[in-house]
């Protein structure tokens, strides 16, 4: 397999473990400490698992990502969010007290996949995931101690991991990949539990400002119409989120052939070319379109919103045109909130690969 190719397959791979960290840490159907426990036995799993794939060397790509997303999703599940660095900080504080590190770890499993006899699939899969269980378990400490303004010594944390890998090194002593992939289907299905959620009328217009004001990298809408009144209202979250580097993309326009149909379309293309008008500073990062330019010549009737990789919005809502006004009560509005990662991408990939 050349470089780039093991480089995408283990970004891939990547992607998917924090898909799945990320939705049991936001599990708040059950407290805290399960949802560590969780991220941590899922995340040895996943590390288990790949440590008998055919990635010669190319382990330290997939599985120290992982393990840093792990302390990361420990830290957001215990109301500590923690930054990729901050996570490295934390496992170079836990690996610095036991004397073995990531080159250690990966370097048995390299071997192990160039067919060096003594070390198998049964001694590799324990080996790894009780390392990451170690792992996971001295970082819970060490942002539990932090959190309560105190340092551990160097014995405690080391005590702390040798009790966790030795756990660990038990618990799947015994087991093949078909096992361990079993169990992690336990944790997949779980977040399919959580994965979607209705949100209704008012609650709508909240979630759309959120996820303006939540977005790290891309925001993506796709709406038949837009006014004027309902851009304005946006217009101040999306400039924030512009302005730390939150990439906006816009798909628009429903092409009927009434008359009011036309009129509402020119109306929309007006509004869009104001907002180019608003944030031509920020270049490239605000992009819209017509969908008659890019995809349908009938135009569209999709209501869609994606933030990030974390959630999309698809149901009845006009983002970009409808203002949130249920005063006369006669007005309804329902769209459904999914993390599904996958039919996230699907749409993203569909809609706004521009």
């Amino acid at each position: 397999m050349s470089v780039g190719r093991l480089w995408r397959k283990g970004g891939n791979l990547v992607n998917d473990a924090k898909g799945l960290l990320d939705a049991l840490a936001c599990d708040e159907r059950v407290p805290t400490d399960v949802r560590v426990s969780r991220i941590i036995n899922a995340t040895s799993l996943f590390c288990g698992i790949l440590a008998a794939q055919p990635l010669p060397f190319a382990d330290m790509f997939v599985l120290t990502p992982i393990q840093v997303a792990m302390v990361t999703y420990i830290a957001k599940a215990m109301g500590m969010p923690l930054s990729e660095s901050g996570a490295r900080e934390v496992i170079t504080t836990v690996l610095g007290v036991v004397g073995w590190g990531f080159i250690a770890q990966h370097g048995i499993i390299g071997l192990y996949k160039l067919g060096v006899p003594y070390l198998g699939a049964i001694s590799t899969i324990p080996l790894v995931y009780a390392a990451t269980y170690a792992i996971g378990y001295g970082s819970k400490a060490v942002l539990e101690a932090r959190a309560n303004g105190v340092s551990l010594s160097k014995d405690a944390i080391e005590a702390i991991r040798r009790s966790a890998f030795e756990e660990g090194k038990r618990a799947v002593q015994h087991f093949c990949v078909d096992a361990l992939k079993q169990q992690l289907a336990y944790y997949q299905q779980l977040t399919d539990e959580m994965k979607n959620e209705p949100v209704a009328n008012s609650e709508i217009q909240d979630r759309v400002f959120a996820a303006f004001e939540e977005a790290k990298y891309e925001i993506d809408i796709m709406s038949p119409w837009a006014n004027f009144r309902v851009a304005s209202g946006l217009r101040s979250h999306m400039e924030r989120a512009l302005h730390r580097g939150v990439t906006i993309k816009i798909l628009y326009g429903l092409h009927e052939k009434s008359d009011r149909a036309r009129e509402r379309l020119n109306r929309t293309t007006e509004v869009i070319e104001t907002m180019r008008i608003w944030f031509r500073p920020y270049g490239d990062r605000f992009r819209a379109r017509d969908i008659a330019q890019t995809r349908n010549p009938s135009g569209t009737h999709v209501k869609l919103l994606i933030c990030d990789e974390s959630y999309y919005l698809l149901g009845s809502y006009n983002f970009l045109s409808f203002d949130g006004d249920y005063q006369d009560g006669g007005r309804e509005e329902i769209v459904e909130l999914s993390r599904n990662v996958e039919l996230l991408r699907h749409y993203r990939r569909l809609y706004f690969s521009f």
